[in-house]
Parts: C-alpha cells; sequence; structure tokens
C-alpha cells in the first residue's frame, strides 16, 4: 500500500512542475510582451497592421510613425508618394479587451489600379471616424465627402472584420464618379444610395480566432454578407461639350433618372435598374455575383439617339434602337447577346465584353435599311434600300479589326446628298452593290462594285481608318448616258465617261475622257479633269463643240460657234466662279454683236478665224467680270482679212439685268481704236 508519506513525496514534484510551467508562462507572457512594446516589438507589429492594411486597400503603405504602449497606439502611415495619409490613434486596454480611438484618412490627390480598373482620386477628399467597444465588438463611425457627397457610415466590427455596416450617401455628384473611375465627365447629376449589410450567419458562428489570425488572414475565407442596396439618381444631364470635344459629335440636350434596387445574399446581388431618359429607357433584371462580378441578366432597351453610348464604344454612334437579350459572363469576360431593331431594321447581335470594355461585336441581318448603317456610324446616309450585312469585328480596344460584309440587289444611292457633295447630279438608279471592309486596329481595305443600267462605280485597295474617320479609294467609273447627269446643275452632252481617280474624306479628284454619242456627226475624245474638295471645285473639258458648251450653259449669248477647252472653278468659302474657255477655233455668229464689230472695224468678220481666251469671274452679287483676248488666225485662203485682235482688261456684265459694260481694244492693219462695249447682252453696242 502507498502511504501517505509517499503520496506526498509523489506529490511534491507535481506541484514545482506545475509552478515551473506557469513561471515560464509568466516569463513568455512578460517577455513577449515587452519585445511587443519594445522598438523592435513596434516595428514588428507595425509592419503585420501594414500587410492587414494592403490587403484591403490593395497597394503599398509606409509608416511615418508608429508607437504601442500598454494602453494606446499610434500610427501615421502614407501611400503613393505621400499623396494619402492615414492618421490612426487609439486608447485601449488588454485587461479589460476595450478600444476606443479616431481616425482619418485624406487624399492630396493621388490615382491607383484596382482590379485592372485606374481610379483617380480628387484633392481634399476624405474619411474620418472614431470607434470604441471590446475587441471582438466594436462600433465604427464615420463621414466622408467623397464623390462631393455627404456620407454617413456605422460598422460593427471584431477584431479587423466587419460584422455589419450601414452606409448612407446623399448628394454624391456623378461627374466626379466618371472623374474618379478616369473617365470625362460625359455628364452629371445627384446620386443617393443606401447600403445595409450583414455578415452572414454562418460566419458569425466562427468568432473564435483571435487579432493575431486577424493580422495574418490565416482564415481560409472571405465573409459572407447579406444586405441591400438602393441607388436613385436625379436630375441626369448629358455634357455636350464633351461629346463634342471627344468624339466630335453634336448630341441633343439629354436628361435622364433612374433607381437601382438590389439585395444581397451570400454574395449573390439580385438587381433591378430602371433608366428613364429623353431619348429612351433601359431596364435590365438579373443576378450577379459580387465576389466573381459573374452575371446573367436579361435586359431591354429603346432609344431614340445613341449618341450617349459613344464613350462605351469609343467611336461617334448616333441612330435609333430598341433591343433585348441577355448577358452572361463575369468583369473579365461577358458576353451579350439578342435582338435589335436599328432604325427599325431586324438585326441579330453578339457582344463580347473583356473588363466592361467592347471586345468583339458581330451584326447578321437580311434585311437591313442601308440609311440605318450611315446613321448608326453617325454618317450621311449616301446609299438607301435593303441590305445582307455579316459584320464581325473585334479587338475594340486596339482600334477594331474584323470584316465587314455587304450585299444588295435594290441599293439606291441618295443622289440628293451626293451632288451637294460633289455638285455631280444624276437620275435615281437601281444599283446592285457587293462590298468588303477589312479591318486592323482600326485601319483596313475597303473594295466595292455598283452596277446600273447607267453607272458602274468600283474602287478596290481603298484605305479606311475609323478613328479619326478617314478614307481614300481609288475609283474607276463608267456613265454609258452621260446626258443623264449634271455638274452644278448644267446638263452635260451625249456621251461615254470613263474615269479613274480617288475619293477621299477631304476630295474627289477624278480624270478620264468622254467620247461622243456614236449618233452625233461627229464622234471624238474629250479629256476630263475633276477635282472637288471642302473650299473648292475645278472642271476642265477639252475641245467642247460650241453646241456642247451652250448645253452646258444654255443661258449664255451664242456669240461664237466653234472649238474651246472649258475651265470652271468654283471657290465656296468666297463664293467666287471662274469659268474659262481657252479658243482653238471660233467664229462670230450672225448676232447683233458681231454686226456692231463689222461696223466698228469696217469689215466682214463672218468668215474669219479667232483663237485665244475669255476668261470670266462671277461673284456672288451675281456680277460677271470678262477679260478677252482673241486673234485672227493667219489663213489668206481663207480670208483676205489678216491680223485682227479684239481684246477687252474689264467687262462687266450684271445678270440680274442683262446689261454690260466695259472697254474693247480693236487691232486691225490700219489702226487700233478703242471703243465703248455698252447695252443689253442680247443687242450689245459698240461706241
Amino acid at each position: 500500500m502507498i502511504t501517505l508519506e509517499a503520496m506526498k513525496k509523489q506529490k511534491y514534484p507535481l506541484t514545482k512542475k506545475i509552478i515551473l510551467a506557469f513561471a515560464g508562462i509568466l516569463i513568455m507572457f512578460f517577455g513577449f510582451t515587452a519585445f511587443i512594446f519594445s522598438s523592435f516589438g513596434n516595428v514588428y507589429v507595425g509592419n503585420l497592421l501594414l500587410l492587414k492594411l494592403e490587403s484591403y486597400t490593395h497597394f503599398k503603405w509606409q509608416a511615418r510613425h508608429f508607437k504601442i504602449t500598454p494602453s494606446h497606439f499610434s500610427l501615421e502611415a502614407v501611400a503613393h508618394n505621400g499623396q494619402l495619409e492615414l492618421f490612426l490613434e487609439s486608447d485601449y486596454s488588454l485587461f479589460l479587451r476595450n478600444l476606443k480611438g479616431k481616425f482619418l484618412l485624406n487624399s492630396h490627390g493621388f490615382s491607383t489600379k484596382i482590379a485592372d480598373k485606374t481610379l483617380q482620386f480628387a484633392e481634399n477628399t476624405w474619411v474620418e471616424g472614431e470607434f470604441s467597444g471590446e475587441f471582438a465588438h466594436y462600433i465604427l463611425q464615420a463621414q466622408s465627402n467623397l464623390l462631393d457627397s455627404q456620407s454617413d457610415l456605422n460598422a460593427y466590427g471584431s477584431y479587423l472584420d466587419f460584422k455589419s455596416l450601414k452606409l448612407h450617401t446623399k448628394n454624391a455628384s456623378l461627374a466626379t464618379l466618371f472623374v474618379l473611375f478616369d473617365e470625362a465627365p460625359y455628364g452629371d447629376g445627384i446620386l443617393n444610395f443606401d447600403l445595409k449589410l450583414e455578415q452572414a450567419q454562418e460566419d458569425l458562428q466562427d468568432t473564435s480566432y483571435s487579432l493575431w489570425q486577424t493580422l495574418l488572414n490565416t482564415k481560409s475565407e472571405a465573409n459572407l454578407y447579406n444586405g441591400i442596396f438602393n441607388v436613385s439618381l436625379e436630375g441626369g444631364e448629358l455634357a455636350a461639350e464633351e461629346f463634342l470635344s471627344h468624339f466630335n459629335l453634336t448630341i441633343p440636350p439629354t436628361y435622364f433618372m433612374g433607381e437601382l434596387q438590389g439585395e444581397i445574399h451570400h454574395n449573390t446581388f439580385q438587381h433591378h435598374l430602371k433608366i428613364y431618359s429623353s431619348v429612351g429607357d433601359f431596364a435590365l433584371k438579373g443576378a450577379s455575383n459580387l465576389r466573381t462580378l459573374a452575371t446573367d441578366t436579361e435586359f431591354h432597351c429603346g432609344f431614340q439617339n445613341l449618341s450617349p453610348l459613344s464613350p462605351f464604344f469609343g467611336i461617334p454612334l448616333n441612330g435609333a434602337l430598341e433591343t433585348k437579350g441577355i448577358a452572361k459572363g463575369d468583369m473579365k469576360n461577358m458576353l451579350i447577346s439578342g435582338t435589335m431593331r436599328l432604325e427599325n431594321s431586324p438585326l441579330d447581335f453578339r457582344l463580347n465584353l473583356q473588363n466592361l470594355q467592347a471586345n468583339t461585336l458581330k451584326l447578321t441581318s437580311q434585311n437591313l435599311e442601308a440609311s440605318a448603317l450611315f446613321t448608326l456610324f453617325n454618317q450621311p446616309s449616301f446609299l438607301r434600300g435593303t441590305l445582307n450585312l455579316d459584320l464581325d469585328l473585334r479587338d475594340f480596344a486596339s482600334g477594331i479589326s474584323g470584316v465587314v460584309l455587304m450585299q444588295s440587289q435594290d441599293l439606291f444611292i441618295n443622289s440628293p446628298l451626293i451632288e451637294m457633295r460633289t455638285h455631280i447630279g444624276f437620275p435615281a438608279m437601281t444599283f446592285q452593290l457587293d462590298s468588303k471592309i477589312e479591318l486592323a486596329q482600326g485601319q483596313g481595305i475597303l473594295n466595292y462594285a455598283l452596277h446600273s443600267n447607267l453607272a458602274d462605280f468600283q474602287g478596290q485597295g481603298g484605305k479606311i481608318s475609323l478613328q479619326p474617320f478617314a478614307f481614300e479609294i481609288p475609283q474607276e467609273i463608267t456613265l454609258t448616258k452621260l446626258q443623264n447627269f449634271s455638274y452644278r446643275n448644267k446638263s452635260l452632252f451625249k456621251g461615254i465617261l470613263n474615269a479613274q481617280g480617288l475619293a477621299t474624306n477631304e476630295s474627289l479628284n477624278l480624270k478620264g475622257e468622254i467620247k461622243e454619242d456614236s449618233n452625233a456627226k461627229s464622234s471624238s475624245l474629250h479629256a476630263l479633269s475633276l477635282s472637288v474638295s471642302k473650299t473648292a471645285s475645278n472642271l476642265y473639258l477639252n475641245q467642247l463643240s460650241s453646241a456642247q458648251i451652250y448645253t452646258i450653259f444654255p443661258k449664255i449669248p451664242h456669240y461664237f460657234e466653234g472649238v474651246a477647252n472649258l475651265n470652271v472653278k468654283e471657290y465656296f468659302v468666297e463664293n467666287i466662279c471662274h469659268f474659262n474657255f481657252d479658243i482653238t477655233n471660233v467664229r462670230f455668229r450672225n448676232t447683233a454683236l458681231l454686226r456692231s464689230l463689222n461696223q466698228a472695224i469696217g469689215q466682214n468678220l463672218s468668215q474669219v478665224d479667232f483663237n485665244g481666251f475669255l476668261y470670266h469671274q462671277l461673284t456672288m452679287d451675281n456680277q460677271l467680270h470678262s477679260t478677252i483676248s482673241l486673234q485672227s488666225k493667219a489663213d489668206s485662203k481663207k480670208s483676205k482679212v489678216q491680223n485682227i485682235q479684239i481684246q477687252s482688261s474689264k467687262i462687266v456684265t450684271n445678270l440680274n439685268n442683262s446689261t454690260l459694260e466695259g472697254n474693247l481694244l480693236l487691232k486691225h492693219s490700219k489702226s487700233t481704236e478703242e471703243h465703248r462695249l455698252f447695252g443689253n447682252i442680247h443687242q450689245p453696242k459698240i461706241y
């Protein structure tokens, strides 16, 4: 049997062990405490706090000052080269496990990247607040002017995790939100939103982890939250000047308002968004995952004007659109598919987004109005009729690449618009179209062919640029019945035109020849050149007969009969037109002018051949200023009249009342005489 004395002997070693263990724990505790509050320990704890702070903000912090004592700690840290400051101080008790402190987060203006998105925080943006309570259960109250708002935050936390949160923001600026996301302020309005979040019940059950576990972030998963989220937008208005400066796009006054209602459960956001505007309405309803940003959302929208969507695609857009479909995916990769009506034309579409930026777009239609497509890209409607369209574009962020195919059997060219741009008029014609555009980073090759019974147009190997919009397309043109066309409202003569040249967004330049109609009395070739820019036009035709000239200018007096070269130049800004005749061979017709010349010179000029020039300038007040120089051709076999010159430095013709006034210098072998030319253009007199 074990005696009492033996039991006492066994008890003393156990007691000693307990005492030694307790003493060891005390030594470790006091040693650890001494280390924590030493300068080395301060550095260690400060680094742990900064690491935790970096896990929340995703950028580096540096401590300007950190000190922790048994009852107080203070931290002053900066980020982004001192442009973001954090001031934090608190009293606390390790024995009572409570704390009370305050903090200030102040921005001097900086930018940072979060989830590959650049954020721009303005100067004098601040968040300040105070906190108090126990380590495992404290309350934080804060205020902020972020987005020029009045924001209040109430949060309940445990160590460095929040258990619940209430955020109320009013009078936030939409324009400031654009700037925050590093975008131009395309619009402004007043934002109000309320957020209420509570940590999910299963997370609340796990509260055993310590402050050190929190600092070291040893939990396996992030917390899950439930709550509601409501946003309202009032007084929204798009900034027309921003659209004009960024996209060269004039938009109508556009006003809008909206509301977003949401419910959050286990990081799933059930949302219902409604936007109403003066150009159309938009609604979507679905669910999104707040952690992965994956979404499954149905949408429906109708816009009378697409120009407000130009910033999203990075190119000027226009026209009316009604569409419905489904959006699936996440922030990095999302697919939006559905049907739409573009200016009442049906299309099917598939739009892929990467990082919420357009990446690929596929449009197909078997019955698309050509005018709707031009309107979509904010261009004049040069074509009308129905098209078969197959558009497959990609890489919007790097300039747009892909292929656009268009075919049509019943296409009309908008002749009034073409005439307004080029001054070339023609009748309505039905064309067949076959075209293809191949793009690479916003630059590409364009090929097209237009065929009709009156005209053929073809461009191969043309160059096109989307931003800024520009094109340079070689042209081959054949007009089989030139008389059906006009230039500056002047009908052209019978014949067949073949021309080649270059069309750009700035000008049109053509060179070619006109072959007279085979039914004409004499068939010949006439060289032609035409250039048209935004400020001027220049037309040249050679070897025109007087009959052809009078066809082009039917209202001018028929003084001459013969052949001349025609050059017409017009300057649009000055509203001045020059039309000059370089005369190869002409004779005076039997008119009042010839009879007056015969009387003044004392000879019959009806059989005399002349060459020289007639230069005219037509001003905006309908005054025609003319310079004349005619020289008789030496041909003794046909006429005894030799070396006759008819010159004038200035003749002014008033086309409003058909009168003229000027001087004439008549030279012949016998004398040189100055005369006055005046009277009605149909009955001129020489004195």
